[in-house]
């Protein structure tokens, strides 16, 4: 298996919350070219991994993930009168 993971939650010292601990294992592919892509632009799995993590959070902890999107009921703007 090229990519796999295993999270895995515990609680906190103390009872404060919950820690989630991620083993992870990330082989980009296409061998060695894939990792010559992977350095060329940057792509970072632990970065993936953090942003992934954080969009989870936010999930369990409000229903949903936030976003910079116009909001339907939002105003657009100046005043409408």
């Amino acid at each position: 298996m090229a990519n796999t993971g295993v999270l895995t939650f515990r609680t906190a010292p103390g009872n404060r919350g919950t820690e989630l601990h991620l083993d992870l294992r990330f082989d980009p592919p296409g061998g060695a070219i894939g990792k010559a892509v992977e350095k060329l632009f940057h792509i970072v799995p632990c970065e993936i991994v953090l942003k992934a993590l954080y969009r989870f959070r936010a999930l369990a902890l409000t229903g949903e993930i936030p976003t910079t999107d116009p909001q339907p009921a939002s105003r657009h703007g100046g005043s409408d009168r």
